[in-house]
């Protein structure tokens, strides 16, 4: 396992176990023993990607769904999931990003069209489409990476358990989050709207 793989598991490892109980896992310790097994396993098994791509967190929850000793129901999962990301380092990441800035965009402007080059079926491949002004974008993905390693697996029933974070991540961006499609729902694509949240800001109709 590389060094970037590793430092995450060990990053998150802490958070991901203490949220057992929600799973109602008696035996934390035990299962994410086993649960690093499995992440290992996964790791070695994937194509490289990109490296600002955050594939291995969600491996991490990949690994805890598939060594419990029974199949979660997805609401068990979206709960588990936006409880055990909820950690210090993430938090503070988040805090410090700021979504409208010339410099984010710009980067994500790069990275989407590097994205449309990937042909890396656990990568993620986006449009970038800027706002108005520097207070919104949209981000329409047109492959998940997550989709494609969760079918694999087979927990596909899974994956929208993880996309519903999104949502708890714009509150600690300050922002407005909104999409009316995703490639895990079975739609076209993920249509991300993203707008700054001011005193008089509302949703996208």
């Amino acid at each position: 396992m590389g060094v970037l793989p590793r430092g995450m598991w060990l990053l998150f490892r802490g958070n991901f176990e203490r949220k057992l109980a929600l799973l109602g896992v008696d035996a934390p310790e035990d299962l994410m023993a086993r649960a690093k097994g499995k992440y290992r396993e996964i790791i070695e098994s994937v194509e490289p990607f990109g490296k600002e791509d955050a594939f291995e967190i969600n491996i991490v929850s990949a690994a805890v769904c598939l060594s419990l000793p029974e199949r979660p129901k997805a609401g068990a999962v979206e709960r588990y999931y936006a409880a055990a990301m909820d950690s210090r380092a993430t938090r503070l990441f988040l805090k410090r990003s700021d979504y409208y800035t010339a410099k984010y965009q710009n980067r994500l402007a790069r990275s989407a069209e590097a994205s449309r080059r990937s042909v890396n079926p656990y990568s993620w491949r986006f449009a970038f489409v800027p706002g108005p002004s520097l207070d919104s974008f949209d981000a329409v993905f047109t492959h998940c990476g997550i989709c494609h390693l969760f079918k694999r697996l087979d927990i596909q029933d899974l994956t929208p358990a993880l996309c519903a974070y999104d949502f708890a991540m714009a509150e600690r961006t300050g922002t407005i989050f909104t999409r009316k499609f995703t490639l895990a729902g079975g739609g076209p694509h993920c249509d991300c709207h993203y707008q700054k949240r001011t005193a008089g800001s509302g949703r996208r109709p």
